[in-house]
């Protein structure tokens, strides 16, 4: 049985599509915190806060493909963007699930593990990683 996957983005709840309509193929992994931090209670136990965070990775992209995903960024100053997205959660609650709304998506950059393969006829990239933070369900 395969796993039907949903990964979406957009710069409003709108115009929020499956990135394989942008000729970016799924991520061949991709992470999902329910939170953004830890602490202990005075009890010894430990509880999350924050907000959920999430990764999205590809093992290699061509240069077209990353230059979509640069598209969603203003100028090449922007670090950072709100998106609307749809990503698969890991609550550990039954099956894969997905879930939906505005995430800050980080700019995937050189030196983050992006790195360039220098022997390819198309440019191409190695282990290209989008975060999104702040991640707020809609």
């Amino acid at each position: 049985m395969t796993n039907c996957l949903t990964f979406e983005l957009g710069l409003t709840a709108a115009a929020r599509t499956n990135i394989n309509h942008y000729g970016i193929p799924d991520p061949d992994s991709w992470t999902y915190a329910p939170y953004s931090s830890t602490r202990q209670t005075g009890e010894g136990q430990i509880k999350g806060f924050g907000f959920p965070a999430f990764s999205w990775t590809w093992e290699t992209l061509n240069q077209a493909q990353v230059g979509r995903l640069l598209a969603f960024f203003a100028n090449a100053a922007d670090a950072s963007r709100t998106m609307y997205v749809t990503t698969h959660t890991d609550t550990g609650y039954g099956p894969q699930e997905t879930a939906t709304g505005t995430a800050i998506m980080d700019r995937p950059m050189d030196g983050q593990g992006k790195t360039m393969i220098d022997s390819t006829r198309d440019p191409s990239y190695n282990n290209v990683t989008v975060t999104f933070r702040r991640f707020v369900e809609a």
